[in-house]
């Protein structure tokens, strides 16, 4: 068996390769940390040869690595002699996958990723080399240049008018009928939309797919598909505009609007100029929730400008401010269905362990997914999979990747997401990735200059950043300082909610013990004044992290009913008005999600948040793997070995075998779906299924 041995100090690189015997496996026995015996296999190792590459095949006696910009044949040990680099080339992009034939080895290379995908061609720079034994000048290939399809004017504005009416991205537009196929043209050379195009009939359905290979446009930006748009099953908000030349598409207009994506999907019909205004009176009853329509110079247009009815964001790496990890989606129930898998959000995870760096949850807002790799922050529509830009952030000191998910933190709404990098926090624009604000330390602050940002909260109009020593409030619109805190003791945890921020500040632990309590201070301010409203003394436990750092008790707080919990090795609630002591709870350390109506724990059961009392029911969550749950208003997502989530009205789990999160849940009931990218990326268990997708209702489906 030959592997590469990943650098843990540096996601993306690796430091050897290593060579192990299967044919002569070891049983050996260690002892975890409480002392139990433990039995495992180990295959002794042959060699091992210092290279900064991957290794992707073996050929004869040969081994063939790639790193980005580079490809390298190892010689592999004979005899007496060690392995060693028998020769390195230089290639463009990062080597992806290798075969070695003919006495060739042919290696393709990875697309260089680029910030925005609006450009039609912008994915389409990867390269495929050949190498031989015999010292040639290299022969170069170039992918034909495409011929522009030549567009009259007559069939310019109909195309702009559709184009300016949805202001589209890079996402699909369906064309129903190829009609003279003008418009078609006009829609592909005036976007980067990628076109499907529904055509009845069989004879123009080929003629078009002929006179498109030959712009060079067939299968790159246009697809066209012999059936009828009636009876065609196509998925659900996938479509950022649907055109047609006529109105008969109109005569099943709820079919029509659910294709239409949310968050902006436009539907543009063409119709007579003076029935345009009458014709749209008579179809809005007939729209389902949602849908707004008007009539406009012999055009009917149809808008999904909103979110789905009941879809609700996923904001924070809890789920929301108040770190309930519950989502308010009441869209999104059981039973579930995939809407789509694959596509290009897998491109985002790394070739190097993912799973295991335990990264923040991804944050789903406005019909989009955050996901972040290292320094890398990218977005991807949660309706079609599609990437749609990632973005650099600044580089943070940091020991290894576990610390490397303190030093980067996430929040977002829908217009903008803060990040948190050191002693900045950029603000980005959610919809393009570009960064519209760098947010330092006021200088009010005695330490501004060292000041280096923890955490980020989003709460209505005002956006709370903390630091090891500090609480700073800005105006969301403005970034102007509200207001600023800054507490004797080091606050640990925040969050907020009903116009309060609470948070628990606690003195230093002894950096001797592994685990301790201590007595800390748990403060209510208001949100808008920095007020204190009111403060109370609590007993917590803290210890250290198995992989660095003091893991401190998690604050949690639900504006539903009112109710701020404090948990560690114990669970105490409070009221958030008041700071009445509620009720005391001895609990493991593990995941609690604050329903409204139900405090659901990972491995404890039910509970009644307000009076801390045990609810009987049939729920019993099982944690097969190191993926803890999350919820939404109907739904559980979680692992057991395998993906299962838990309908909340019958309390039934369902098993979703083969796939398997990440060790960071990436199962978020939110945007009316749940959305599951690829996190398990890195993974070597038998999962027969590592792919990103999402899953909605079922009935959904059902046309």
């Amino acid at each position: 068996m030959y592997y590469s041995w990943p650098d843990l100090e540096k996601p993306g690189s690796y430091r050897e390769v290593v060579a192990e015997d299967l044919a002569h496996p070891k049983e050996v026995v260690t002892k975890d940390k409480r002392g139990r015996e433990k039995k495992r296999v180990v295959f002794p190792k042959l060699w091992s040869l210092p290279i900064k590459r991957r290794v992707h095949i073996r050929a004869g006696a040969r081994l063939y690595a790639g790193a980005p910009g580079s490809v390298a044949a190892i010689d592999m040990p004979i005899k007496d002699k060690p392995a060693s680099v028998s020769w390195t080339a230089k290639v463009e992009g990062t080597p992806s996958r290798m075969i070695a034939a003919g006495g060739r080895l042919f290696v393709a290379t990875r697309p260089r990723r680029v910030a925005s995908l609006e450009e039609p061609d912008a994915t389409r720079e990867g390269r495929i080399y050949a190498f031989g034994p015999e010292e040639v000048v290299p022969e170069r290939h170039v992918y034909p240049e495409r011929r522009r399809a030549e567009v009259p004017d007559g069939w310019t504005k109909p195309a702009e008018e559709a184009l300016s009416v949805s202001r589209p991205g890079s996402g699909y537009c369906l064309v129903l009928g190829i009609g003279s196929g003008r418009l078609v043209d006009g829609l592909v050379r005036l976007s980067g939309l990628h076109v499907i195009v529904v055509e009845p009939d069989s004879g123009k359905a080929a003629d078009a797919r002929r006179r498109l290979a030959g712009l060079g446009l067939y299968g790159a930006r246009v697809a066209v598909i012999q059936g009828d748009a009636s009876t065609l099953r196509l998925p659900p908000y996938f479509a950022e505009l649907i055109v047609s030349e006529d109105d008969a598409c109109l005569s099943e207009p709820r079919r029509l609007c659910r294709w239409l994506r949310p968050y902006g999907g436009v539907a543009y019909v063409k119709t007579a100029a003076s029935r345009a205004v009458a014709l749209a009176g008579r179809l809005k009853p007939k729209l389902p929730n949602g849908i707004a329509v008007s009539g406009r110079d012999g055009a009917l247009v149809l808008k999904r400008p909103g979110p789905l009815p009941g879809a609700a964001g996923w904001t924070h790496g809890g789920a929301d401010a108040g770190n309930t990890f519950v989502s308010a989606d009441t869209h999104v129930k059981a039973p579930l269905a995939m809407l789509w898998f694959g596509g290009s959000m897998d491109e985002l995870f790394p070739d190097w362990d993912y799973t295991h760096s335990r990264y923040q949850e991804p944050l789903v807002t406005g019909g989009r997914i955050f996901i972040r790799v290292g320094r890398e922050l990218s977005a991807a529509d949660i309706y079609t999979g599609r990437r749609l830009w990632w973005a650099r952030l600044p580089a943070v000191p940091y020991k290894n990747f576990w610390e490397l998910r303190r030093k980067y933190v996430i929040a977002a709404d829908e217009r903008s997401i803060y990040a948190t990098c050191g002693r900045v926090c950029l603000r980005l624009d959610t919809e393009s990735g570009r960064t519209t604000a760098e947010i330092k330390a006021p200088p009010t602050l005695e330490d501004a200059d060292s000041v280096s940002w923890r955490d980020v909260r989003i709460c209505g109009d005002r956006v709370i950043l903390v630091a090891p020593r500090h609480l700073v409030c800005l105006d969301k619109k403005t970034d102007r300082v509200v207001w600023t805190a800054s507490p004797e003791q080091r606050p640990v945890s925040c969050v907020a909610g009903s116009d309060k921020v609470f948070y628990l500040a606690c003195p230093s632990p002894d950096p001797k013990m592994k685990q301790g309590k201590v007595t800390g201070t748990l403060v209510a301010v208001r949100i808008d004044t920095g007020a204190e409203v009111w403060r109370a003394a609590v007993d917590v436990q803290y210890r250290k992290g198995r992989r660095g750092g003091i893991e401190w008790p998690a604050l949690t707080y639900s504006a539903a009913n009112d109710v701020l919990l404090c948990a560690d090795q114990r669970v105490q609630a409070f009221a958030g008005k008041s700071g009445e002591r509620l009720w005391s709870k001895d609990l493991e350390r593990q995941r609690i999600m604050l329903h409204p109506k139900t405090l659901f724990t990972e491995k404890s059961g039910m509970f009644d948040p307000l009076t801390g009392k045990g609810i009987r029911g049939r729920l019993k969550l099982r944690g097969r793997g190191c993926t803890s749950p999350v919820a939404s208003a109907n739904l559980i997502t979680g692992r057991d070995a395998h993906v299962y989530y838990v309908d909340l009205e019958s309390y039934k789990q369902t098993f979703v075998r083969g796939l398997r999160p990440g060790c960071t849940n990436s199962l978020i009931p939110a945007g009316g779906l749940v959305n599951a990218p690829n996190f398990a990326r890195g993974c070597t268990c038998n999962y027969a299924i590592y792919t990103s997708t999402a899953f909605v209702n079922a009935a959904e489906l059902v046309e």
